[in-house]
């Protein structure tokens, strides 16, 4: 028997090299027969012809977009074995994750900026959060036809909030035939979890369709023995699960055909643990644990759009949308100061925000060498949070045979809402074939409103007004090459939790403040992009600086705390800076005769921080982080088959809480399309090849060891 189980545990250590053999046989193989194969001679590479939208809202290929922009298309998301969207942005220039220490609540820091300061936008519209945490992902990526980013500031065409950057998911619509059926699932032996998801589409004459739907269950997550895990190979409260539906209805009218009328239904359901190292936490703590029981988003929306409507008026864009979150939070913890008294804490918050919000947009040809967007923006925000917090406290004292217990109860109620209102207008320039300029403007209108609290709040309601600009230069001129100048503003409005609701977690409460001002920030960049037949860069060098950075301040030193408030509590304020410097370069070269590709995309950072007048460049980013890797695609049975092996790797890190080593791991990817016209694929990744023991960053949770995601996809018709 011990033989029997020793000879299985070889196999299962041989078997990342194993696999990474045959692959790379293949591999070589390929070399030598690519050429032999009708209808695979190698292409030129297209990735900076890629037609975007986002950043101007016009479209344009990546190469004269004159803002740092990233797309995923379809063809790059198929082969993809995540189901959170973060997971899929995470090798992106300038991109990190934040989890916060709850699996399932991932979200995305661009160029250093915190989730709060990222806008997250589906087909275009925001999704707003009004949280301290920022928005997740809650939509489900079998769904997702491509994504676009901005890395960088883009409040001028996209709205608030999008400071560090922005995320637009950009959905699917109808299939191209009047029937068709996908369906596909995921396995992840890190969780033991499994998603699963399917559509329906299809397009009848005018007409098309899209009903699809997802589920996906994960259990808590296998890691490495180490520091990172407080010793734990298992860590506990990582599970979550979430299912989400979705139908789109779509109708094309008019002479041309030109005109298109499409509504959108959705829901998204999470439901969510934290993870918290008890062996970090201080002896006092006895337990302590946060729950999210409820984490949802459901959406209405309906749109519209025509083009090609005559010589001055090229399109109009008109989109509505209601959309409604419900979370609950619970918070419990349990304190022993000292073997005679106990403090339990409870803490639970339920929260609905609803969202109304529409835009209009003109597209104007004026003149020749002028492309012109005028447009108008609304977007109504109402938060009613109910929160409680109870606190028990028991003291036995010598000699007396029962504890004295005492308890206090809060139950705090506010409804809130911000009101903003934007106009913006862009116009871009062809000075020359060869140089084309791209300058924006947009005008902030914001109101708040306190509506009712409980205790009584004053109501100190705020309004706000901002005017924000953009400028982007693009020279084409030299072969093969555009060069890339620009600048461009952020604006993020202060959330209603922050402004209204005082909220109490792990013991500590912290309150809000209806005085907060906007955030800001200005970005400078220069950028370059190449493309030959073989060889592709794209490269950035960016400064930025923002300012009234809202953070919580010790009432023991803050002024604007209430005369009740405890020197361990904390209140919000305007009191951080922070100034961000980098370069970001992707780069890929195919080998001649082959379909061979030595890729990389990388990051060099340097943030630094102010907090309450004290400068830290201890902000949890680390200076280098990045990917290097070779992909490759061959014919096998006169299929299509890929496989992408490649390092992922960041230097040190440092932040308040600590520092973090450097680190890097071996990953495997490989894929195979078969069925008709070689729609249904089967993908494996195998991650963390060598098991590696780390931690990102501080606001991740420790990696997965050696595991393995098998996703297949069937479509019919």
């Amino acid at each position: 028997m011990k033989k029997s189980i020793s000879r299985n545990v070889r196999t299962k250590k041989h078997f990342p090299l194993c696999l990474l053999t045959c692959l790379l046989s293949h591999n070589l193989y390929a070399q030598g027969t690519a050429s032999q194969n009708p209808g695979r001679e190698a292409q030129p590479v297209a990735l900076l012809d890629e037609v975007v939208a986002i950043g101007t809202k016009t479209e344009s290929t990546i190469r004269e977009n004159p803002y740092s922009v990233t797309v995923i298309d379809q063809n790059t998301l198929q082969k993809q074995t995540s189901d959170n969207v973060a997971e899929l942005l995470k090798d992106v220039p300038g991109i990190q994750l934040v989890d916060s220490s709850i699996a399932g609540h991932k979200r995305v820091k661009i160029r250093g900026e915190d989730p709060t300061r990222v806008a997250i936008l589906i087909d275009g519209q925001e999704v707003t959060d009004h949280s301290s945490y920022g928005s997740p992902f809650l939509v489900e990526t079998h769904n997702i036809e491509r994504i676009e980013l901005v890395r960088g500031p883009a409040s001028v065409m996209h709205g608030s909030k999008a400071i560090g950057g922005v995320v637009n998911i950009i959905t699917k619509k109808g299939a191209p035939r009047p029937f068709e059926a996908d369906l596909g699932g995921t396995y992840f032996s890190a969780t033991n979890g499994w998603q699963g998801a399917g559509s329906l589409a299809g397009t009848v004459n005018q007409f098309d369709y899209r009903l699809s739907f997802s589920r996906s269950i994960h259990h808590d997550r296998h890691v490495p023995n180490s520091e990172y895990s407080g010793g734990q190979e298992r860590l506990d409260n990582t599970a979550y699960q979430s299912d989400s539906a979705s139908l789109h209805l779509g109708y094309r009218f008019g002479q041309e055909n030109n005109h298109y009328l499409g509504i959108k239904a959705e829901k998204n359901r999470l439901k969510a643990k934290s993870w918290v190292n008890l062996v970090s936490l201080s002896n006092t703590y006895k337990d302590f644990q946060i729950d999210l029981p409820k984490r949802d988003r459901s959406k209405v929306s309906v749109f519209y759009e025509a083009d090609n409507l005559g010589k001055y008026l090229e399109k109009i864009h008109f989109d509505i949308y209601k959309q409604k979150v419900d979370r609950e939070f619970v918070n419990q913890v349990h304190l022993s100061p000292n073997p005679m008294v106990n403090v339990k804490v409870r803490s639970e918050s339920m929260d609905e925000l609803i969202n109304y919000g529409g835009s209009l947009q003109l597209y104007f040809r004026l003149h020749p060498n002028h492309k012109t967007i005028v447009g108008l923006h609304h977007l109504a925000d109402e938060l009613e949070a109910h929160k409680l917090s109870s606190t028990t406290t028991s003291i036995q004292r010598p000699g007396m045979p029962f504890p004295i217990t005492s308890s206090t109860v809060s139950t705090p109620y506010i409804k809130a809402a911000i009101n903003t209102t934007s106009l913006f207008a862009q116009d871009e320039w062809r000075l020359s074939d060869d140089l084309k300029l791209t300058a924006g403007l947009r005008y902030f209108y914001v109101k708040n409103d306190l509506k009712k609290s409980d205790p009584g709040l004053m109501n100190d309601d705020e309004t706000y007004r901002k005017l924000i600009k953009s400028f982007g230069l693009v020279y084409t001129g030299f072969t093969n090459t555009s060069l890339r100048a620009s600048y461009s503003e952020g604006f993020t409005i202060p959330n209603l939790a922050k402004l209204y609701t005082t909220t109490t977690a792990g013991g500590q409460t912290v309150y809000n403040n209806p005085n907060l001002k906007p955030e800001t920030s200005k970005n400078y960049e220069l950028g370059a992009r190449y493309s030959n037949n073989n060889l592709v860069l794209d490269s950035a060098i960016f400064y930025s600086t923002a300012k009234n950075y809202i953070t919580s301040l010790s009432c023991s030193v803050s002024t604007a705390c209430a005369s009740t408030a405890l020197a361990t509590d904390n209140i919000y304020i305007n009191a951080d800076s922070a100034k961000t410097y980098g370069l970001e370069l992707l780069a890929e070269y195919t080998l001649p005769d082959t379909f061979i590709t030595p890729y990389m995309s990388g990051t060099w950072m340097t943030r630094e921080e102010t907090h309450s007048g004290i400068k830290t460049k201890d902000t949890d980013t680390p200076k280098l982080f990045g990917r290097i890797g070779v992909r490759n695609e061959f014919l096998l049975f006169d299929k299509p088959v890929w496989s992408d092996l490649y390092l992922r790797a960041a230097s040190k890190n440092r932040s308040s809480s600590g520092a973090l080593p450097g680190w890097g791991t071996l990953n495997l990817s490989a894929g195979i399309n078969f069925g008709k016209d070689d729609s249904s694929s089967v993908s494996i990744s195998l991650l963390n090849i060598t098991n590696k023991k780390y931690m990102a960053s501080y606001s991740e949770l420790p990696a997965s060891g050696t595991n393995i995601e098998i996703a297949t996809r069937f479509r019919f018709w």
